[in-house]
């Protein structure tokens, strides 16, 4: 909440699930960390990425799916004793 705060972002929104935030501040959000990330250590923390949707309720996030498949790739290792 600090970064935020020091950012100019009122708390009350911050407290906001994402999908409830408005369109302006999640551009200023982007702006701002950017001019942040070297102070707090968050170099390359945003990436391009891409949504696939289908209907009006399949939603699939390429970086999601590769974090998840990744997870399971890594617990099936573990768990068979190879990491």
């Amino acid at each position: 909440m600090e970064l935020l705060a020091k950012m100019g972002f009122p708390l009350d929104q911050c407290r906001q699930p994402w999908a409830f935030v408005g369109p302006g501040m999640r551009r200023r959000l982007r702006e701002r960390m950017e001019d942040c990330t070297e102070e707090y250590g968050l170099e390359n923390c945003s990436y391009t990425g891409f949504v696939r949707v289908t209907g009006y309720k399949s939603l699939l996030s390429a970086s999601d799916m590769s974090y998840a498949v990744t997870a399971l790739l890594e617990c099936s290792a573990a768990a068979m004793g190879g990491g």
